[in-house]
C-alpha cells in the first residue's frame, strides 16, 4: 500500500507522503494487530487513537487503507465517542460472516456514493 498525496512532486503533501512510507506498514500492522485483538468486540477511531496514542490525521488513514484492502470492516455497531457522539465500530474481517462482509461491503460503498 502506497501513501497517497494530492499536488506537485516536491511539494508538502508530497514530502509527508514519503517521510510516512516507511512507516505506515508497521502503523498498518500496529492498527490491525489492536482491531484483531478485540474481535467481535472491535474498536472506535477514538479507541484506536487513545490505544495507540496516534492522532487522527495519522490513524484514520491508516484504518482506511486497512478498510479499502479488506482486512478491517464497518461492523454495523455503534459506540459512543468521549464527545457523546456515536462512531463506527471497525472489526476484523478475520471474525465475520460472509454475510456481514456484504453488508459491511454495502455500507462502505454508500458512504463513498454520499462522500463520508
Amino acid at each position: 500500500m502506497s501513501v497517497p498525496y494530492t499536488g506537485e512532486v516536491g511539494g508538502t503533501s508530497h514530502q509527508a507522503a514519503v517521510s510516512m512510507r516507511e512507516k505506515a506498514q508497521a502503523l498498518r500492522i500496529q492498527v490491525q494487530n489492536l482491531i484483531d485483538r478485540e474481535q467481535f468486540q472491535g474498536m472506535t477511531d477514538d479507541e484506536i487513537k487513545i490505544e495507540t496514542g496516534l492522532v487522527s490525521n495519522t490513524e484514520i488513514p491508516r484504518r482506511n487503507e486497512l478498510m479499502n484492502a479488506g482486512l478491517v470492516h464497518d461492523s454495523g455497531l455503534r459506540r459512543k465517542t468521549a464527545q457523546g457522539r456515536q462512531a463506527i465500530v471497525w472489526t476484523s474481517t478475520r471474525y465475520t460472516s460472509p454475510e456481514a462482509l456484504r453488508l459491511s461491503a454495502e455500507r462502505n460503498a454508500a458512504r463513498r456514493v454520499g462522500g463520508r
